[in-house]
């Protein structure tokens, strides 16, 4: 039912209690409120008083104290540590050391005692606190005292990359930049490992290159002092292969940036590609947090999780270019070539011949040499590919080796059978390349393009050396690189010596052959210039004989006409003068020749004569023994 009057008033009344309550905590929680904020905005005015101050002591410092600035990949991060280095030694080191360093690091690779500085006038060195301790000046190791000058770029351990300034001896070495930043500390670090830093000139894909390298080499270092610290026998570097020596010839693409893993145990080795790498990283930083974390299964983790564990692959020991200018004037080659590693290493040899053939594979003689590659254009070409042998170096190949090629146009890689159990193997592989007709493109290959030959080796897991499995992956490092000091990498843009020096060796090859076939057709041409000139001579001198007759012709002919015509005209008897003319007229200039025909003229008219009869034949014998032939002879 309605409720009373009195129960509405009771209501009203309850309800103003509970606001007017309200109303009083909130005015309370206000007031407290607004000395919290009070309170909170003198501690922050004191403490931003307290840090204007430590920043002015730290600018007021700086243009006066020696100091360590850092440097980040990220630019608003760099420039915000400072270490003041004090007169006298600084420590340098973990936190755990035992006195605690003045300067205190964390992070892979900093070792308890990590560096020494020492400051005396206005001159500061450092040295390594302890054996092994990885620190780098301007991108070179340090392994004993070394003078630190204004601007020098100091890597402590895989990270901890800091500028020295030296404000009381602010000459910096020459040629160093006013500003420093992490990329230029980065590609000084990539010099002094072998690569080349200079971008001028570079084509798209060379800097896209370098650029990797750059990112790389900060990661490849973290992941060596993780397997350092976890003590895992690897070890990690960035290299550099062509794309050629990758794919074979006609990859479009250029030199690859990929990250060579070895096992320090057993020397085997592979290699990833960056984005392999990158995921294997971040399993590695995985793996290292657990162990940071105490975890002892890390210590336990099966061979198959573990993110530095590959199973064996074969490995590729070196590559050998053959280049085929050669053959776009259907010349063959022969020869033994250089096999050569990513670092330009020579790591053994390989015989190869490369020959214009027939269909079936018979090679063509020299007549098919052409002068000029345009006549190969739409003509049927076969050529053959031999290789030979090879010869290897390292004893650790031995287990097994083959080569894989390409050639142009080819889908799939062509592959020679694996010979095992020896370092001169004898592949006798032999393959003929058919093109039905050359096209422009086919011919470019052959005037401007190589066969990459790509030598393998067999890899096993082999049982690891016992020797080498009481070192720690530290020492092993340092010993691998002991071992090889003096390798480095090729530039980012070489092709190689080797390349080049096959290239050229072709080059000479087609030139010397090319010289030979000229030297040739140069002595043809001189015997048939000899020959012609001998027929010429022998034509000439018939022709002076002639001329010289004819000349004794004219000269009696004329001496006949001078002589009829000199005689009294009773004595110019014309059948006479005819005949005389007549003789000499039709006498071939040879005696022998002449006086056989007068021979047979008589002998002629003395047959005549007999047949005549008696009388006759004493009268014609008469007249014959008068005769003009019976005198001649």
């Amino acid at each position: 039912g309605a409720r009373s009057k009195a129960e509405i008033e009771r209501m009203r009344k309850e309800m103003e209690e509970e606001i007017r309550a309200q109303l009083l905590a909130n005015q309370e929680q206000m007031k407290d409120m607004d000395e919290s904020f009070e309170e909170k905005l003198k501690r922050n005015r004191e403490e931003q008083e307290a840090m204007g101050a430590a920043q002015a002591n730290t600018q007021d410092r700086k243009s006066k104290d020696p100091h360590l600035v850092n440097l980040n990949e990220d630019p608003m991060l760099s420039g915000v540590i400072f270490h003041f280095i004090e007169p006298g030694e600084m420590t340098i080191g973990r936190k755990d050391a035992t006195p605690p360093p003045n300067i205190q690091l964390t992070g892979l690779s900093i070792s308890k005692q990590h560096a020494v500085i020492t400051f005396e006038g206005s001159e500061a060195t450092v040295k390594p606190g302890e054996q092994g301790a990885k620190t780098k000046i301007n991108g070179v190791p340090l392994t004993g005292p070394t003078t630190l000058q204004h601007l020098d770029r100091v890597l402590f351990g895989s990270n901890h990359m800091y500028v020295f300034h030296n404000p009381m001896n602010p000459k910096a070495p020459e040629n160093t930049p006013s500003k420093i930043d992490w990329d230029f500390a980065q590609k000084e670090i990539a010099k002094h490992k072998g690569f080349d830093t200079a971008s001028a000139g570079m084509s798209k894909e060379q800097i896209i290159a370098q650029e990797q390298i750059l990112e790389l080499l900060p990661m490849v270092s973290e992941v060596n002092a993780i397997s350092e610290e976890l003590n895992k026998h690897r070890t990690f570097e960035v290299i550099l292969i062509s794309g050629a020596a990758m794919e074979g010839y006609g990859s479009k693409k250029g030199a690859k940036v990929v990250v060579k893993m070895k096992n320090l145990l057993n020397g085997n080795t592979w290699l990833w590609e960056r984005g392999k790498f990158m995921n294997r990283r971040y399993m590695i930083q995985e793996l290292y947090q657990r162990h940071l974390d105490g975890d002892e299964d890390v210590a336990k983790i099966p061979q198959e999780e573990d993110p530095f564990w590959e199973p064996p692959e074969d490995v590729l020991i070196g590559t050998a270019n053959v280049f085929l200018q050669s053959l776009s004037y259907a010349l063959d080659f022969d020869d033994k070539l250089a096999v050569t590693d990513y670092k330009g290493v020579e790591e053994g040899n390989l015989y190869v011949n490369i020959t214009p053939c027939s269909d079936k594979g018979k090679p063509l003689d020299e007549d098919f040499f052409v002068e000029d590659p345009q006549e190969l254009l739409g003509k049927p070409f076969h050529f053959k590919v031999t290789i030979k042998s090879a010869e290897v170096n390292k004893a650790k190949y031995s287990k097994g080796l083959h080569i894989k090629y390409k050639s142009y146009q080819d889908e799939d890689f062509t592959s020679t059978s694996v010979i095992k159990n020896t370092l001169s193997p004898e592949f006798k592989h032999s393959r003929i390349i058919t093109y039905p007709a050359v096209n422009e493109d086919q011919l470019g290959y052959f005037e401007h393009g190589c066969i990459t030959f790509m030598l393998y080796g067999v890899q096993e897991d082999s049982s690891n050396d016992s020797r080498l499995m009481k070192m720690t992956t530290r020492e092993l490092r340092q010993m691998e690189q002991l071992q090889n000091p003096g390798l480095q990498r090729r530039g980012t843009v070489s092709t190689g010596d080797a390349s080049e020096e096959s290239k050229l060796r072709n080059e000479l090859e087609v030139l010397r052959k090319k010289y030979e076939r000229l030297e040739k057709k140069e002595k043809r041409i001189q015997d048939l210039c000899a020959e012609w000139k001998s027929k010429l001579r022998n034509e000439l001198e018939v022709l002076r004989k002639k001329y010289e007759r004819l000349e004794k012709k004219e000269k009696r002919i004329q001496d006949l006409c001078a002589e009829w015509k000199s005689k009294p005209v009773d004595e110019q008897q014309f059948e006479s003068f005819w005949r005389h003319i007549n003789a000499v007229a039709n006498s071939s200039g040879n005696k022998l020749k002449t006086r056989v025909e007068i021979l047979n003229t008589a002998l002629q008219s003395h047959k005549m004569a007999q047949q005549a009869g008696g009388g006759a034949q004493n009268g014609s014998n008469g007249s014959i023994n008068n005769s003009k032939a019976c005198v001649i002879q």
